[in-house]
């Protein structure tokens, strides 16, 4: 996983370091579904990136988080928690959305990364962690001229066999998009 991580890092240092992109700051706020295993969250979403390559006037290449903070039930221990989420992404991003100077009405985007996860069971204090590779892919769009949208699903792919693997679903206001 470091050896991953790593990778991703040097990638983007070394196309940063061979273009004179301007870096740009994106951010969204919105909320999260979660389901695996027995159990199931919800979370507001709080998701800052930073384009450090743009790929001509319609993409750029992102580091970023899509932070959780919210609660969760596991039907299996009858039990309510709360889940804090935070994954590294590398993305990216194509037309409405990917740089603060795109006016396209769509877009798309991807990425790949690595997630920490952890879950605080109500009174016991019990703390489930885990961590692994992430995938995401999503769409955006703006609705009625003016509301930017993103609508985006992500798969953690666990690293602690004593945890399932989880999937996300997630509906975020896209901040600095329409002008």
């Amino acid at each position: 996983m470091k050896k991953i991580l790593a990778l991703i890092f040097g990638l983007f240092l070394g196309t940063t370091a061979l273009t004179n992109a301007q870096v740009e700051f994106m951010h969204s706020l919105g909320i999260s579904l979660y389901a695996g295993g027995n159990g199931a969250g919800g979370a507001g979403t709080y998701s800052p990136r930073l384009n450090l390559v743009h790929l001509g006037d319609n993409g750029a290449l992102s580091l970023g988080t899509h932070f959780s903070l919210g609660g969760s039930f596991s039907s299996q221990e009858g039990a309510s928690g709360v889940v804090l989420d935070f994954p590294l992404m590398a993305e990216v991003n194509f037309g409405n959305g990917s740089t603060k100077d795109n006016d396209k009405s769509f877009g798309f985007f991807g990425g790949l990364g690595f997630d920490i996860i952890n879950v605080v069971q109500g009174a016991s204090d019990n703390v489930d962690h885990s961590s692994g590779i992430m995938v995401d892919a999503g769409i955006k769009f703006v609705l009625k001229e003016k509301i930017p949208l993103s609508l985006r699903a992500s798969y953690l792919i666990s690293s602690n066999p004593s945890y399932p693997n989880i999937l996300g679903l997630g509906l975020s206001w896209n901040f600095g998009v329409i002008k």
